[in-house]
């Protein structure tokens, strides 16, 4: 197998955790953008060395425990979209929401659809009978396509919601 080849399961194991890192930074502008930025406190630890803790650590947890865990992707997605248009230096680009749509679909057809009969090695390879091969092929060059339009749907996505909120945070720390 080519080492650049990728199994099916490596390849759902890699959608699936691209995903949920995008859903990860859109909780996270979500929760600041609601008011739950944690509040470090300073305090002096046993060996009188300073120490923080979050101050609001259980609202915050009580936030994303109740409310964010249980919203979908879609949902956070519409609510970024909200969150967008109330500023008005910030903006997307027109097709940025429909790709973000086929990126939780690709998401769930690899999540929630079973793997073909064969589905560790590129047709060809190992253990896959003559008699099989023509369908495996076609049902592995199926997921390969979307796996890659998933990355590439990944990269943009992910580079739009880090130059749009966590750059910009970063910029006005500095200042």
């Amino acid at each position: 197998m080519d080492s650049k080849q990728k199994t099916i399961p490596e390849m759902r194991h890699e959608v699936i955790d691209n995903t949920i890192e995008i859903e990860l930074m859109l909780e996270n502008i979500i929760q600041i953008d609601m008011g739950f930025e944690p509040d470090y406190q300073e305090i002096m630890g046993e060996d009188g060395k300073p120490e923080f803790m979050v101050d609001n650590e259980n609202g915050i947890h009580r936030f994303r425990k109740f409310f964010l865990e249980k919203m979908s992707l879609e949902k956070k997605f519409d609510i970024i979209k909200d969150i967008i248009k109330e500023d008005s230096k910030k903006s997307v680009p027109s097709n940025m929401w429909e790709e973000a749509k086929r990126l939780r679909e690709i998401r769930n057809k690899f999540a929630h659809t079973l793997a073909p009969k064969y589905p560790l090695y590129k047709p060809g390879t190992i253990g896959i009978p003559a008699s099989d091969f023509e369908a495996h092929s076609k049902h592995f060059e199926e997921w390969e396509k979307l796996h890659k339009e998933h990355s590439e749907l990944y990269h943009r996505i992910y580079n739009i919601i880090w130059n749009l909120f966590y750059t910009s945070v970063k910029l006005e720390e500095l200042k």
